[in-house]
């Protein structure tokens, strides 16, 4: 088993561009974020691949990626980081010129970058430790991103099952999400009894920004209530409201629309957000693969 020292995580999804540094306890069992080097840049690859008819990354996009990756990849080597993954997601899955794109990323720095299927992001996803908030056996994690929304099952302690679905809130506001996407959701959670499910666990930036304080949690009368006011606030009011950055603010309300959707389907009376996500997932997995 290698030492780890440093994880460097990097989430190229369909609004932001993340990286996440941690520190790796002595014997490589837990993780501690280095907040001081978190970044989040606001380059949204939905933007171009969900624009009609287009599924292209364009030009401009690619340079300015190209010196984001850059950057991370300096910060990787001024702080000595052991190890480093960088994920990319649904934009990048739907890009038609994706390869082309890869080449050109590869003049800017030595960042290998993977391009994971929806089914492998949730199972990232599902390496997090969740024990610290100690959950009942059964709830539903699910993860709303720009370009697609990730779901896993977990009963008895188990995972059940995991799917993704390629409806997120960049996909819904260039309305390039067709029916039968919604009804491949629908038809898939319909097949899961969530009788004793009582909590639905948020992962990302658009539930935190909505619910709050990372162990908040509301009933889910309570958010379709916070859903239908949000329709009727400007982004500016979303940004003061709910202390978000207004690239988040102007698709929020796609992301509670997607939640409060999966919540009335499978009846699950509550909703909590927790301050992970696929940077951590990957991290974790890190540690795990180190293990074997």
């Amino acid at each position: 088993m290698a030492k780890i020292n440093k994880i460097s995580s990097i989430d190229i999804g369909s609004n932001s561009i993340k990286q996440r540094i941690y520190k790796a306890s002595s014997n490589n069992e837990l993780i501690k974020e280095l907040t001081q080097h978190r970044k989040r840049i606001p380059l949204s690859l939905g933007k171009d691949v969900y624009r009609k008819n287009k599924n292209l990354i364009k030009k401009s996009t690619i340079k300015k990626l190209g010196k984001i990756l850059k950057d991370f990849q300096e910060k990787i080597f001024n702080e000595n980081i052991t190890h480093s993954k960088a994920c990319a997601t649904a934009a990048f899955r739907h890009a038609a010129n994706r390869h082309k794109v890869l080449c050109e990323l590869k003049k800017y720095s030595n960042i290998n970058i993977e391009v994971i299927s929806g089914k492998e992001e949730i199972a990232y996803i599902g390496n997090i430790d969740l024990s610290p908030y100690e959950l009942t056996e059964n709830y539903l994690i699910v993860d709303v991103g720009g370009g697609s929304t990730e779901i896993l099952v977990k009963q008895n302690s188990h995972t059940l099952d995991m799917e993704s679905f390629s409806i997120g809130t960049i996909s819904l506001s260039k309305k390039n999400v067709s029916r039968n996407v919604w009804e491949a959701m629908n038809k898939w959670l319909c097949q899961f009894n969530f009788e004793g499910t009582p909590i639905l666990i948020g992962i990302g930036g658009g539930i935190r920004g909505l619910l709050g304080a990372s162990n908040r949690r509301l009933e889910s009368n309570n958010f379709y209530q916070l859903y239908e006011n949000i329709l009727f606030t400007s982004v500016n009011e979303r940004m003061s409201k709910f202390i978000i950055p207004r690239d988040r603010a102007r698709n929020i309300h796609h992301s509670a629309f997607i939640y409060q959707h999966i919540l009335k389907l499978t009846g699950i009376k509550n909703i909590r957000a927790i301050p992970f996500g696929l940077s951590e997932g990957i991290a974790f997995s890190i540690i795990k693969n180190n293990k074997e």
